[in-house]
């Protein structure tokens, strides 16, 4: 009797599903749409505070004071990417560039308009040098550099009204028209090889080819898909929805020009909350919802009822079945939360220093890494601090362990007190402390470690009285090692202990003298 409870009731829940869906298509167009009437791009609508050049070393400013990038303009992206009637460049990514551009006051020398297709070989010809649009694919990392996103859209699905998807995965073995080369093209590829792609000229065409018949789904993302099925003028096109798979927004930089990275990073960086929802309601306009067709829904109405029949006759015994799984789904929900509770808390104890409450090795030899790892990615910088209590053994010979352990304690509360919520601190071993500051440049490394250093000098530690601290600091170069950066920063702390004591020592490399 059990497998045939099963089988009517996926047979519920199937009709029950293609009457919402007929329900949803027929009084909906979808949610948020966007505004592509033309609009410039304008700082000031933008309530943009400050734009000027911040955070830059001279060597930056002069490099963007004497460099004018070059940069082709590609049509018919709305509402990301489009020309207006007067022929001005606006789009989402347009004002998002703008701002970047005065954050940065970078100049640029636009070259025309082209597909994106054509750019993309006009990249590698280096007869381009930057395009603030796109995503990072593996074929295009042989030519060009990739910013941190500045943001991330949902890659989604356009179809026949009459056709069902429930994701990525229904459209397997099917051909889905996409734009030549474009990022979608490729993010979808590598995680659904098993798909037909058609690749045309843009998602206009790509549109075209489902309503002609010829790709069974249409796909780009989310605010593009919106636009063309919202201006098609017709029906035979639906949003279908949206796939796992994001679309990370970032600028595309021509490898020769790789010192632009950093520096577009940090304007990207710098984009506040208020900027980003500027851009935001410029072009998102509210929900639409168009009235009902009701037409459709009476010639749906028998189905309901079809549908309200069979749910009635086979309530009691899918009740009785419910009943059962949802027992047995509370026993393993509190049965995952209490492993989940555990394991978090085994966690929390292999990472953490018993005595201080910091990080402890295990943990620092990890963030470590992973900064390095993300500097490497996006060419950020940090600095790195070891710290060591000057005369530590006099403490423990004076007064005990006990005593020792305490001032320890009181070292760590020191940090953590006055360290920013971005910055790692624990304890590398004995009594040297490991401080990792992301985002930071030598010389704030250098005034952020000598506020701590005096901080300690002026605690006052129970018992064992005024202590110090010596503090050896470097700044992360590129391909550096957990290894060479730790070894640096000890090179300088024992430069700080030669020197008196009590001192920050930052790490200079030398520089070789000419020949």
């Amino acid at each position: 009797m059990k497998p045939e409870v099963e089988v009517n009731k996926k047979l519920v829940i199937y009709l029950v599903s293609l009457f919402c869906l007929f329900l949803y298509r027929s009084s909906h167009t979808h949610a948020d749409d966007y505004d592509t009437s033309p609009k410039k791009a304008d700082l000031n609508s933008l309530n943009i505070a400050d734009t000027s050049t911040t955070d830059l070393t001279p060597e930056q400013k002069k490099y963007l004071s004497n460099t004018a990038f070059r940069r082709y303009h590609i049509d018919e992206w709305m509402p990301l990417n489009f020309s207006s009637s007067d022929g001005e460049y606006i789009g989402i990514a347009e004002d998002y560039w703008q701002l970047i551009k005065s954050k940065l006051q970078l100049k640029e020398s636009l070259q025309g308009s082209v597909t994106f297709a054509e750019l993309l070989e006009l990249m590698k010809q280096k007869k381009v040098d930057i395009y603030p649009a796109t995503a990072r694919t593996k074929d295009r990392e042989e030519y060009a550099l990739f910013s941190i996103p500045y943001e991330s859209y949902s890659i989604a699905i356009a179809t026949r009204p009459n056709y069902f998807l429930s994701n990525a995965a229904s459209l397997s073995g099917r051909t889905v028209a996409v734009g030549k080369n474009y990022s979608t093209y490729h993010l979808m590829k590598a995680k659904h090889p098993d798909i037909n792609y058609l690749q045309v000229r843009n998602t206009k065409e790509a549109i075209q080819k489902v309503m002609s018949g010829e790709a069974y789904a249409a796909v780009d993302i989310l605010p593009v898909l919106q636009y063309h099925i919202h201006n098609s003028g017709n029906q035979e096109v639906v949003f279908a929805g949206v796939t796992d798979i994001s679309f990370p927004m970032a600028v595309m930089i021509h490898k020769d020009h790789r010192q632009l990275l950093p520096i577009i990073n940090k304007a990207i960086n710098s984009i506040t909350l208020e900027e980003r929802t500027a851009i935001s309601k410029k072009w998102v306009k509210e929900r639409v919802i168009q009235k009902a067709d009701y037409g459709l829904f009476l010639s749906v109405s028998f189905l309901s009822l079809v549908v309200i029949g069979l749910i009635t006759f086979w309530n009691r015994i899918i009740a009785k079945a419910n009943r059962q799984v949802e027992r047995s789904n509370l026993r393993l929900k509190l049965l995952d939360e209490e492993l989940k509770a555990k394991n978090q808390e085994l966690e929390k104890i292999a990472g953490t220093d018993v005595l201080t409450g910091l990080c402890n090795r295990l943990k620092l030899d990890a963030a470590l890494k992973n900064e390095i790892d993300r500097a490497d990615r996006y060419s950020l910088e940090f600095g790195v601090a070891l710290a060591d209590i000057d005369n530590f053994k006099r403490v423990n010979d004076s007064y005990g362990h006990q005593i020792g352990d305490d001032v320890l304690v009181g070292i760590a509360d020191v940090l953590q007190n006055n360290l920013r919520k971005t910055d790692i601190a624990g304890r590398w071993g004995g009594e040297e402390f490991l401080i990792i500051c992301p985002g930071t440049s030598a010389n704030d490394m250098l005034k952020l470690i000598e506020s701590l250093r005096v901080k300690i000098e002026q605690y006052d530690f129970p018992i064992a009285g005024k202590q110090t601290v010596s503090v050896g600091i470097t700044s992360y170069f590129p391909l550096d090692s957990a290894a060479s950066i730790t070894k640096r920063a000890d090179q300088a702390l024992y430069e700080a202990k030669g020197a008196g004591k009590n001192k920050v020592t930052q790490y200079v490399f030398s520089v070789p003298a000419e020949r």
